[in-house]
């Protein structure tokens, strides 16, 4: 048998597959049946993921089953994430605003960025008089005259039928504008240091698009917004 077909023989044998894991260019832990993939199990043998990607609902024009978009050659996933993620957790809820915490963690969910965030109340989704709905929101670094001052902002995409929403910055429900403001500390209906907790975000995603631009490949942006308890707050 020549190197080739060496190479490249099938077999079913237990003592093969398992020789042939070990090739697996990935950071995987072994099972004796799958290779545990970051968040999925992936049968090497069968070069097949044996169950969906958990942020499918994010690429939904691609198979619930790729990998790294299909794209192998340019892109990797050692973590099983998106590149940087911006958590907003609501907290607390009043008549005029809704407050919360903000995280920002990498691919290796490691956390980079702490603050807080400032939100108008919840009010049926009304465009410029309601925060937008919880859930997730495929978004990107944009420039904004009007928010110059932080080098940019965050534009979530389109959904819900809400548009243009962004993460800018200010420091109370009047500027809001529908959007999310962010802060380095917060008060009773109110966030502070907003400019310069922004312009940390946008420093940061600057750094990620410039490194994985010099790799030939591109930033994800996910923004993560959960309301899973979100306090009365009655005002005075």
């Amino acid at each position: 048998m020549s190197s080739t077909e060496e190479k490249y023989k099938f077999t079913t044998s237990h003592s093969e597959a398992q020789r042939r894991r070990k090739r697996v260019i990935m950071t995987m832990e072994f099972t004796p049946t799958f290779c545990v993939g970051g968040a999925r199990y992936y049968d090497a043998e069968l070069g097949r993921w044996m169950s969906i990607d958990p942020l499918a609902h994010l690429r939904p024009g691609l198979s619930p089953y790729n990998y790294v978009q299909n794209n192998p050659h340019l892109r990797i996933d050692p973590g099983g994430l998106t590149d940087i993620k911006i958590s907003v957790y609501r907290k607390l809820e009043s008549s005029k605003s809704t407050l919360g915490n903000l995280y920002v963690t990498n691919s290796s969910n490691e956390k980079t960025i702490s603050g807080y965030t400032l939100e108008l109340p919840d009010k049926n989704n009304k465009p410029f008089e309601s925060r937008i709905l919880s859930g997730s929101y495929e978004a990107k670094r944009s420039s904004s005259n009007k928010f110059n001052k932080s080098g940019g902002v965050i534009r979530l995409e389109d959904k819900n039928d809400r548009t243009d929403v962004l993460i800018h910055y200010g420091n109370d429900p009047a500027e809001t504008e529908g959007c999310i403001l962010v802060g380095s500390s917060q008060s009773k209906d109110k966030v502070k240091g907003s400019v310069n907790k922004l312009t940390e975000l946008i420093q940061y995603v600057d750094e990620i698009m410039e490194t994985d631009n010099e790799n030939g490949e591109e930033t994800n942006i996910i923004v993560e917004i959960e309301d899973p308890k979100v306090e009365d707050e009655e005002n005075d």
